[in-house]
């Protein structure tokens, strides 16, 4: 599903003008798609206004075509940014040119083809240099990983950030399956079956949190050290040593 399309001079103009965002929300609500999170708006304004500087090239023609946030039908799969236009003479053909946008804050070479190790809060993530055995290494202390690459791995420590998507108020635990990452696919219909059934989606976006967390905290078999983004919650572990199946864990 293409949820903006334009020529090449448009797009730079959107973006100039600071309209991109909306144009694609606006689109995205005509096509029942609303609910986006203002993280995933905030890596749109930041992707687009990179590929208008990287567009800004008079070697690109004015009416090249550009179609943002393509979804794959039948799959959870996406193409952030298509560019697409007449190929190179001396024979000109129907060109597309597909751009996965990420939201790194940088890269760099590795001695693999086609591979770079990508660093992500000022971390490294490097699934494709050491594998799914990442985490066993002695560098991963410097990395940052997610239950999927290292579900069914243990280490001796392991650190732990909370996100926003699991709080602490007034003693109680409360889960928010909207401040999931729009990245993480595990609960991917969230917002699209909270419409339709808010307790049904409420409690399964709830079990998944509390999972996703419960995974984490006990990766590390001596220790494992917690951190969380949101204060309240962050004041709330610091008074407690807790014991997650006979594992100190130790809130910084």
């Amino acid at each position: 599903m293409i949820v903006y399309s334009a020529t090449k001079t448009d797009f730079i103009q959107h973006v100039q003008r600071n309209e991109i965002a909306d144009r694609i929300l606006d689109s995205m609500r005509s096509l029942g798609r609303g609910g986006v999170s203002p993280s995933e708006v905030r890596s749109w304004q930041n992707s687009l206004n990179f590929m208008r500087n990287v567009l800004d090239d008079p070697a690109i023609p004015a009416d090249a075509g550009v179609a943002v946030e393509y979804s794959i039908p039948q799959s959870s799969k996406r193409i952030d940014f298509i560019l697409t236009g007449q190929g190179r003479a001396p024979e000109p053909r129907e060109t597309a040119v597909i751009v996965d946008l990420k939201q790194w804050d940088q890269v760099v070479c590795t001695d693999m083809d086609a591979v770079v190790a990508t660093f992500v809060g000022g971390a490294v993530r490097n699934l494709t240099v050491d594998g799914s055995l990442w985490i066993m290494k002695p560098h991963s202390v410097e990395q940052v990983g997610c239950i999927h690459t290292c579900q069914g791995l243990e280490v001796d420590y392991v650190g732990v950030i909370i996100g926003p998507d699991l709080l602490v108020r007034d003693g109680q635990i409360m889960t928010d399956g909207f401040a999931r990452s729009t990245h993480d696919r595990t609960l991917r219909g969230f917002r699209k079956m909270h419409k339709e059934d808010p307790e049904r989606a409420t409690a399964i976006a709830d079990r998944i949190i509390r999972n996703t967390y419960r995974t984490l905290l006990t990766r590390g078999a001596k220790g494992c050290l917690v951190w969380g983004v949101d204060e309240e919650t962050n004041e709330w572990l610091r008074e407690r040593s807790c014991s997650l199946g006979g594992i100190q864990a130790l809130a910084v």
